[in-house]
């Protein structure tokens, strides 16, 4: 594909080292804080783009190695990013790659000189609009998880112009913070018009959280102000949605068709069944004491979640399992797809109200959350899994089931 430079994460290295190792080799790969066994790779490159120096540094997450029992290590990626810029010399244009979330893209930032752009590749990192960092002087960004986005960064350089003005970049934003200001007025009304308790609290909740979005949506927008009076150079970045609408490249295609294929034949294979949950009973171990609660879930597209991902083929892929099963984000939860107990197949009811093993069998002793809080769901539901179609107000209420009898 003339990738000018890859940086792994978890479910790459989840193959298994050989295999990463044998796949990868045509590949510029770029991780220099990760080890496995005597195998190491560059932390960065200089390649040639239209006349210029551009530099590519790459390091993998801190967490990226735990898939590999302990076959791989990884190394403090800050450290290894600043090495990395320092080896490759004078550069025109510096990008970092990583797939360590947010956090790392800051520290990154602040530590490497002369750094320009970060491109977060951690699963979820989506953004439609850059993300300034380092006080406007460097920008963030990520296309989303499961390749369902491309991004496309366009550049135009001035001569003699070290500042970036990302102008351009800048339409999104101000939609979504007009958008998000729309959702605190309703969020005011809605609580001002509150008449329980329980249901003022959630709404002050989502008040708070909609409020704390706003500031933090109009503190980008001004990190995007030119910082000079001085030339500056410009960019612009879009997330090409790849959907029927962008025709399918067949050689490619046909690479999918094959991988999914092998997929399903070793689904089809006998798993080994994973160990029975330490914390989730699964959905009918709600039924008996929770009658219409039940039948309402069951009407619900997360009752069919896993039936959703066995129709494209992808309920092996890890990806997209963890938002369609049980207690995948919980550390006594499913450790993925493989051998997964029928139980806790689809978006059930601990998946929302959290561990019920211990409530099923003594409810007075173990009682659990009624109300869900917002994050619950976009955990998710969070912009780039659903194609950014999640709203609370709307989606909530087709999921309530009230007071549990």
């Amino acid at each position: 594909m003339g990738l000018d430079g890859f940086t792994p994460g978890a479910g790459d290295l989840a193959l298994g080292v050989e295999t990463f190792t044998q796949i990868t080799t045509p590949l510029n790969v770029l991780a220099g804080n990760l080890t496995c066994g005597e195998t190491t790779w560059p932390g960065g490159r200089v390649v040639q783009r239209g006349g210029l120096n551009v530099g590519i540094v790459g390091v993998v997450g801190a967490d990226e190695a735990a898939g590999t029992q302990g076959a791989c290590a990884v190394s403090d990626p800050v450290a290894a990013a600043k090495a990395a810029a320092a080896s490759l010399g004078d550069v025109d244009l510096l990008i970092a790659l990583h797939t360590g979330g947010a956090s790392l893209s800051a520290k990154l930032a602040e530590a490497v000189p002369g750094l320009d752009f970060v491109l977060d590749g951690k699963v979820g990192a989506s953004f439609p609009e850059p993300r300034p960092l380092a006080g406007g002087q460097v920008f963030e960004l990520g296309a989303g998880g499961q390749g369902k986005k491309l991004g496309v960064l366009s550049l135009e350089l001035t001569e003699g112009a070290t500042a970036w003005d990302g102008e351009a970049a800048t339409g999104e934003l101000e939609r979504r913070i007009t958008l998000a200001k729309k959702r605190v007025t309703e969020a005011e009304a809605a609580l001002a018009g509150a008449a329980d308790t329980k249901s003022k609290d959630r709404l002050a909740q989502r008040l708070q959280t909609l409020q704390k979005q706003v500031v933090e949506l109009e503190a980008q927008l001004a990190a995007l102000a030119p910082k000079t009076s001085g030339p500056t150079n410009r960019f612009s970045v879009e997330l090409l949605e790849l959907s029927a609408k962008v025709p399918d490249h067949p050689p490619t295609q046909a690479l999918v068709a094959a991988t999914l294929a092998q997929l399903n034949g070793v689904a089809a294979q006998p798993a080994a069944a994973q160990a029975p949950s330490r914390a989730f009973a699964g959905s009918e171990a709600c039924r008996a004491c929770h009658p219409a609660a039940f039948t309402q879930w069951s009407t619900t597209p997360h009752a069919r979640a896993y039936a959703s991902l066995e129709a494209v083929s992808r309920a092996n892929d890890r990806d997209c399992a963890s938002c369609h099963i049980t207690g995948a984000f919980h550390p006594d939860g499913p450790q993925g797809p493989e051998g997964l107990s029928p139980t806790l197949q689809n978006v059930g009811c601990e998946s929302c109200h959290g561990p019920g093993l211990q409530h099923s069998a003594a409810p007075a002793d173990h009682p659990m959350r009624a109300e869900v809080a917002p994050e619950v769901c976009t955990s998710c539901h969070d912009g780039d899994r659903d194609g950014g179609r999640f709203d609370p107000a709307v989606y909530r209420p087709k999921v309530l089931h009230g007071g549990g009898g």
